[in-house]
């Protein structure tokens, strides 16, 4: 990630990139908010150039959100339909968030394309124009929240069932794409992952 900072740079400053050294000891998994050159990168490179001497520069941790960006806020709405011997034969999973203009929305509603079987299947994402710092990554990928959301729902229509959480969805695990059926995954274990979650926790 430092590396995509430091040519970005020399890219926006129109020179060399050997003449750019970016040190950030501190970036930990450099994933996320931390993906992307900045404006206070920039800022901080002219001041730099303008002043010939080293400059450093720390956020405090308010403008950090402020001045970089954040995981946009999201409204959810799921509708699960099975029937009474559990299987699943309608989902929906409908996602708001907002972003500057020219913004992407939260990416809350992919997994859900992909994770249960069920034949109707509606997924939208609906963006709402602000006037607010940038929404974008921020540490996991934007499925995050969705999948979170997801989870919840699938519990809640278990209890409804009288069903056991982890058998309803062992029972509606899909080894293909539920919106293609025809693409297979190459692997999926997700039966697997659930029964060894549910033996060693409980």
């Amino acid at each position: 990630m430092i590396e995509w900072a430091a040519s970005d740079l020399a890219q926006t400053l129109g020179i060399p990139r050997e003449k750019v050294r970016l040190i950030s000891p501190f970036v930990g998994g450099g994933f996320g908010a931390k993906l992307f050159l900045r404006g206070d990168t920039v800022l901080a490179a002219l001041a730099a150039r303008e002043a010939r001497r080293p400059v450093k520069l720390t956020l405090t941790r308010p403008l950090i959100t402020n001045n970089t960006f954040h995981r946009p806020a999201t409204i959810q709405r799921i509708r699960i339909g099975a029937g009474r011997d559990g299987r699943i034969t309608a989902i929906g999973h409908e996602s708001w968030s907002g972003n500057l203009p020219g913004g992407k929305p939260e990416n809350a509603v992919e997994q859900t394309a992909l994770f249960y079987a069920g034949s109707n299947r509606l997924t939208a994402l609906r963006l709402s124009v602000l006037d607010l710092p940038e929404g974008n990554a921020m540490r996991a990928p934007g499925e995050a929240p969705g999948l979170m959301a997801l989870e919840i729902a699938m519990d809640e229509m278990a209890e409804k069932l009288g069903m056991d959480p982890v058998e309803f969805r062992i029972l509606n695990d899909t080894q293909v794409t539920p919106e293609q059926p025809e693409e297979r995954f190459s692997q999926r274990r997700f039966v697997e992952c659930l029964r060894l979650g549910a033996e060693r926790f409980g």
